[in-house]
């Protein structure tokens, strides 16, 4: 399984929560931020296009993009 680290931009983040939250059923970590992106999500998963799927599915999800690492 491969760490991703997500960086999304939405239009409000007050239910991206909870959304993240039903995704994922493994251990995640949600992080707020200020600049282009609103939220960071460190995850680890096995397939990259479906995760990208399941958050570009959110309501309101503006971008992802999706930051790949080995460790």
């Amino acid at each position: 399984m491969a760490q991703f680290y997500v960086m999304i931009n939405s239009d409000t983040d007050s239910d991206l929560e909870k959304n993240i939250k039903k995704i994922f059923k493994t251990d995640y970590e949600y992080i707020k931020v200020f600049g282009v992106y609103d939220v960071i999500v460190k995850v680890k998963y096995e397939n990259v296009r479906e995760l990208s799927n399941k958050i570009k599915a959110i309501p309101k999800v503006r971008s992802v993009m999706i930051l790949t690492s080995e460790s």
